[in-house]
């Protein structure tokens, strides 16, 4: 990998409000075809991961919006977003009140973009960078998974 993931996310998506719940702003891409070229050249990887990461997916904007609309279900509660992309999940979970929130993903990029996403949310997310599913999982009251 040639340049930083951090630097590869800011230099492929924008940041703005997330469609449905534009309280919460995300780094996101606007197509998904040039941006999985850019990782595949980036990664000299020519079987890279989607970049999930770099999208609102369906999953997690319905989470988004239950969290929104029910706040109760997390409130003073310890949150695990698990394979996280952006950290959607974990960013709602925190603004319906969670008392923390950890978001784990394997993909570097990833891992950038939850941390650029928490922090242009003003928001504290602990970014789990290995496989859960292979061992024991953070302890937390709430697992979530948007887009598995």
């Amino acid at each position: 990998m040639a340049a930083s993931p951090r630097a590869f996310v800011l230099r492929h998506t924008r940041l703005g409000p997330v469609p449905g719940l534009e309280e919460i702003r995300l780094h996101l891409a606007d197509e998904v075809l040039p941006l999985w070229h850019a990782v595949q050249v980036e990664t000299n990887d020519p079987d890279a991961a989607l970049p999930y990461w770099a999208f609102a997916w369906a999953g997690g904007l319905a989470i988004g919006r239950y969290l929104r609309e029910r706040p109760g279900a997390a409130a003073g509660r310890r949150v695990l977003d698990l394979a996280s992309g952006s950290g959607l999940c974990a960013i709602a979970a925190l603004h319906a009140g969670a008392s923390e929130a950890a978001a784990a993903d394997i993909d570097a990029f990833a891992a950038a973009a939850i941390e650029l996403n928490a922090r242009a949310n003003g928001r504290r997310v602990t970014v789990v960078r290995r496989d859960v599913l292979d061992e024991e999982a953070p302890e937390v009251d709430i697992s979530l998974a948007g887009d598995f």
